[in-house]
């Protein structure tokens, strides 16, 4: 787990900020472990993913991500990998 993200969850550290703004942070977070994860720890294989057209998101992920319905997009879409 991302060093700090632990701490964030049980409390330890004051969230700073709109709620908003700690909720994307916290589902950017996701994605990102769940990426890691699909990809081996391996960056090359991740960037190539998040920078490749995906016909199920009907987009490319870097991109998507960038606003609040693409971010729960591309996760709720790398959470259903990880059921397969």
């Amino acid at each position: 787990m991302i060093s700090g993200v632990s701490n964030l969850e049980n409390g330890a550290i004051p969230v700073q900020g709109d709620w908003n703004s700690f909720e994307n942070a916290t589902l950017f977070l996701r994605v990102h472990d769940l990426l890691d994860t699909f990809a081996s720890g391996d960056a090359a294989v991740a960037a190539s993913w998040l920078n490749s057209h995906n016909t199920v998101l009907e987009g490319i992920p870097i991109k998507l991500i960038r606003t609040n319905v693409g971010l729960r997009n591309v996760l709720d879409y790398l959470q259903s990998r990880r059921n397969l």
